[in-house]
């Protein structure tokens, strides 16, 4: 798979993520009466984007993929408290709020789909769970055996880089959450203009994606 594709795919991927983090950013500030244009939505949609800062390090990596998932960085008990002291320290208790949703959200999208899971419970377990595959052994949950056997590519290649039930559904509530986040702030126009650039990327890749299957 080539950069263009490798990126395109990633970003409809974490066009969920973002959108949400931005909409949280945006009510939030509104709630308590601070300016939530431009910058507050966006630093939202990246602290709701915060877990995965070592999935590029994938790209990186030849021969059998790990689970990034399993990595820290997916340790909610651990992250979550330190990303709420670290933000009630420098933004007070809106940012506090704001990067407790934001993280909240991201695990909790990260334990739907066929292929969701992460430790949840660390330290006290290193067994995956998931709402759609429950509790699982590691080294024997779904994803960390699709993770191994076929990779994070690949994964890319089959639901992102086309039409799949789920990147549809995914992208469809990503607008939604924008259109939501402009509604509550007309200021935060440019979340649609990002929103639509996606979408026009994906309608030029998925053609080609789905002649090669």
């Amino acid at each position: 798979m080539n950069l263009v594709n490798k990126l395109i795919g990633n970003g409809l991927a974490a066009a969920l993520d973002f959108c949400f983090g931005a909409l949280v950013a945006t009510l939030v500030m509104l709630w308590y009466g601070l300016d939530s244009s431009y910058l507050a939505p966006f630093i939202g949609g990246l602290l709701a984007l915060a877990p995965d800062i070592d999935l590029p390090s994938q790209f990186a990596k030849k021969g059998v993929e790990v689970d990034h998932h399993r990595s820290p960085f997916h340790y909610p008990i651990l992250t979550v408290p330190t990303g709420v002291t670290v933000a009630l320290l420098i933004g007070g208790i809106p940012w506090a709020i704001i990067a407790g949703v934001c993280l909240a959200g991201h695990y909790i999208h990260d334990m739907t789909g066929p292929y969701g899971g992460l430790v949840a419970l660390w330290p006290f377990t290193q067994d995956s769970f998931s709402f759609t595959n429950g509790r699982e052994k590691i080294g024997q949950s779904k994803r960390e055996k699709y993770i191994r056997d076929v990779g994070h590519t690949e994964w890319i290649r089959t639901f992102w880089l086309r039409p799949s039930t789920l990147s549809m559904p995914e992208l469809a509530m990503s607008y939604l959450f924008a259109c939501i986040t402009c509604m509550a702030n007309v200021g935060t126009w440019w979340i649609l203009v990002i929103w639509t650039s996606s979408v026009i990327a994906a309608a030029i890749v998925w053609p080609s994606n789905l002649r090669e299957q």
